[in-house]
């Protein structure tokens, strides 16, 4: 669930029930979350839209894999979510990708009108959530695991969104 949460009085709302990772749209006038959804007898991870106190919810695309950790474009016009590997437990139930697959980091635009994928370019390692370099390019690490960012071989990915095509790494 995400929850409002209003630091001068302390108090807590309920925004939107089910939901997970959310991220605020850099307007601040919607937020964009995952949530476990079945299709086709499975559980599949979608993206999100709604207001911040919950009205006007809306599924943007459907990924049948377990996805987490939305973050908006600098201009709002997509939004991206990373894929959990084989080796990670999925959080709300959907798969995580095969093993030996590569990760994936998930883009949406936040009108829901075009969805894709670009594959990370290193397999069998763990994609931490992505960071907005510009409105074409995200940055991420990779490493032998999420737990492994500390004191393993890292390695930070910068990609192109719209090809895929690693910039540097």
């Amino acid at each position: 669930n995400l929850y409002r949460v209003s630091i001068a009085t302390r108090s807590t709302q309920r925004s939107v029930e089910g939901a997970l990772y959310g991220d605020w749209s850099p307007d601040g006038k919607r937020v964009a979350f995952i949530r476990a959804v079945e299709r086709e007898g499975r559980l599949a991870s979608a993206l999100c839209l709604a207001n911040p106190d919950g009205s006007d919810q809306k599924e943007l695309a459907s990924f049948p894999h377990a996805l987490h950790q939305p973050r908006w474009s600098p201009d709002g016009r997509v939004i991206g979510a990373v894929t959990l590997s084989a080796a990670r437990v999925p959080v709300a139930g959907a798969p995580p990708v095969s093993p030996g697959a590569p990760q994936q980091v998930f883009f949406t635009r936040s009108d829901g009108s075009k969805s894709w994928t670009i594959n990370a370019p290193r397999l069998r390692r763990d994609i931490s959530g992505i960071v907005w370099t510009s409105n074409s390019e995200v940055l991420y690490m990779q490493a032998d695991s999420v737990v492994a960012f500390l004191g393993s071989p890292a390695q930070v990915v910068r990609q192109r969104v719209d090809t895929g095509e690693v910039v540097a790494q």
